[in-house]
């Protein structure tokens, strides 16, 4: 019915204040358990660090106080138990080792678990990416031991045919590195990234130029050398075969927190699924990814 100023219109029920709203005493009570339990759980964590530290330098005071932190870093010899004489401790070889396998392992791995990710996101097919996704995420809980019992066994007398055909073809090792690291410098994202990579580039092919055309010896020395089950090279395979699932899981976790909107736009705009991949998901995911890449880091190290 139509109102006008003679005939307002009727006021409907006034409503109260709004009741305070009570949860339940179990939910309270659950909440008090859960937050009592994850600092009780914080408080232990930090006194199992804190004794394990305390423990390690009342252990190792002899060592600090004979060889000194530098004398021990540096140090070249290990010999626990001699036959005449102190023992001698020094940690050199055991970080450079660290370093270098660990590298290795990052330099092979990195690229294969971004792919890896990459094809369990976006290219393959639906029906194959819960499988794969699957078995990688699998193999991300298999021990460590177990990979190296693995590299031991089955990869030592597979790949020692190929690296030592490598260490006697060097000069054309290199000269097919420097090729693939030219073809890299075309798809690599980042700027930084495609100067490293021509970098590299350059090195390997000036090293194949100066071999063929005799001015060196015609040797690649980084190549060379006979081809032992306990090498670097070896060690580092081994270790990439151990990083890569676990880093191809978490990157594929960070690549599948993209927002579809934001991929829908770049098909929009007319990028192909590369350029997508290229423009929209992995600048998102850059910090994840390298966080991933810092996981695997540490597996390697350890």
């Amino acid at each position: 019915m139509a109102t006008s100023p003679m005939n307002p219109p009727a006021a409907g029920p006034e409503l109260g204040p709004a009741a305070p709203l009570r949860r339940p005493l179990i939910g309270l009570l659950a909440d008090r358990a859960y937050l009592v339990a994850a600092s009780l759980s914080t408080v232990i964590v930090v006194l199992a660090i804190a004794y394990l530290l305390y423990k390690t330098i009342a252990q190792t005071g002899d060592v600090w106080s004979t060889f000194g932190v530098w004398g021990f870093l540096t140090g070249t010899d290990w010999i626990p138990s001699p036959v005449d004489g102190a023992p001698v401790f020094g940690a050199l070889p055991f970080i450079y080792g660290t370093l270098v396998t660990a590298s290795i392992a990052m330099l092979i791995a990195v690229p294969i678990s971004l792919g890896v990710a990459l094809a369990t996101t976006i290219f393959l097919p639906k029906r194959l990416r819960g499988p794969i996704a699957g078995v990688v995420d699998l193999l991300a809980a298999v021990p460590s031991v177990v990979y190296g019992f693995w590299g031991v066994a089955i990869l030592v007398p597979a790949a020692r045919p190929l690296l030592e055909w490598i260490s006697t073809h060097n000069v054309a090792t290199a000269g097919a590195a420097a090729l693939v690291a030219a073809l890299l410098t075309a798809v690599v994202p980042s700027l930084m990234l495609r100067i490293v990579v021509g970098l590299v580039a350059g090195t390997l092919g000036l090293v194949w130029l100066l071999a063929i055309t005799g001015v060196s010896d015609g040797e690649f020395r980084l190549l060379e050398g006979p081809v032992t089950a306990g090498s670097y090279i070896m060690a580092g395979l081994v270790l990439a075969v151990m990083v890569v699932p676990i880093t191809t899981a978490i990157t594929r976790e960070v690549l599948a927190t993209v927002p579809v909107d934001q991929r829908e736009a770049a098909y929009a705009l007319g990028a192909t699924r590369w350029e997508m991949v290229r423009g929209a998901m992995l600048p998102w995911s850059r910090s994840g990814i390298v966080g991933a890449a810092a996981l695997g880091l540490g597996r390697a190290v350890g």
